[in-house]
């Protein structure tokens, strides 16, 4: 992208994607435990990962992220 700039501004709009897609890598891989579960569910959701990745948790916990692939 940055080889083609032509005007000032493009830097700028390199900048705001950036930080879109920087933001958008640390939503999805966020592993502090208080949103852990929202984590698994978008990336079950995304097929990042599948329901043998989630074997050894809780059913409580499956069935919490099973609730927030339904939202």
């Amino acid at each position: 992208m940055a080889k083609n700039f032509k005007e000032e501004n493009d830097a700028w709009r390199l900048h705001d994607y950036l930080t879109r897609k920087r933001r958008e890598v640390y939503a999805k891989y966020d592993y502090r435990y208080s949103v852990l579960i929202v984590v698994l569910a978008r990336l079950l959701g995304e097929g990042l990962i599948n329901d043998e990745d989630l074997e050894g948790l809780s059913e409580d916990k499956i069935a919490r992220i099973r609730r927030f692939l339904e939202i």
